[in-house]
């Protein structure tokens, strides 16, 4: 039997766009009291759907202003019982030509700020008994040109979820990553223009499609760990990196 989430607690980064924002609406509509995490503006949808939203500026690229976020956190919160990394940051170009500053960036936001935040969380996870959820990428599955710095940080933020989670299963939290294939996403749309390619979004996968998949895992009983879920467009679509 399915758990209710209603009336849990939820930190989600890169919650102003993509498959971030369907997570808090997900989340919103089952009851989750949500700390959303964004570096620019609030989607005005957000504020009028009735949900329990607190919208946190925070630039996951500085350390800093992460752990000044926990400590706000910790001030006002029993525990946390879901933390879900959906930021993301995605660069291209060859290896010889690209900037290594471009590379750090790629970095410190798709692997070092999960680690950042789930360190400074952990306690409060545990606490809750907890789930963490990575919303990865398909990426590394097929390694493309041009792509070294996103593959590796999302081959790497795999990696830390398979060796978190055989850290802390023992403290009853459980560890979730999702490989969305290509995704209707502002992210996505400008992969299309940068390489001239149509961009047709109902032909990609839903944001909404992998909030839903989320939502079902994290409802399942406490025995129950639901580790990885790929998903992928259900039609070929144009190659361009995540194929």
């Amino acid at each position: 039997m399915e758990k209710s989430l209603q009336g849990r607690v939820a930190v989600v980064t890169g919650a102003a766009g993509g498959i971030g924002q369907a997570i808090v609406s997900a989340f919103g509509g089952a009851g989750v009291t949500v700390h959303a995490l964004t570096r620019g503006g609030v989607p005005p949808s957000s504020l009028s759907n009735g949900a329990s939203i607190s919208w946190h500026h925070v630039d996951l690229a500085d350390d800093r202003a992460i752990a000044e976020f926990v400590a706000r956190l910790r001030v006002s919160e029993r525990g946390i019982d879901y933390l879900v990394h959906s930021a993301g940051v995605f660069r291209s170009g060859p290896v010889a030509q690209s900037p290594v500053d471009e590379l750090d960036n790629v970095w410190r936001v798709n692997l070092r700020a999960p680690y950042v935040l789930t360190q400074l969380l952990l306690p409060a996870l545990a606490r809750q008994k907890g789930y963490i959820a990575f919303i990865n990428s398909s990426v590394w599955l097929n390694p493309k040109i041009d792509l070294a710095g996103y593959t590796m940080s999302k081959y790497a933020l795999k990696a830390f979820a398979d060796v978190l989670r055989a850290e802390i299963n023992n403290q009853d939290v459980r560890v979730l990553s999702i490989f969305p294939g290509k995704t209707a996403t502002p992210m996505q749309e400008t992969i299309h223009d940068a390489r001239a390619l149509f961009y047709q979004s109902d032909e990609l996968l839903q944001p909404e499609s992998v909030a839903a998949n989320l939502i079902s895992a994290l409802s399942m009983p406490s025995t129950c760990e639901v580790t990885e879920i790929f998903m992928r467009p259900a039609r070929p679509t144009t190659p361009t990196f995540n194929d």
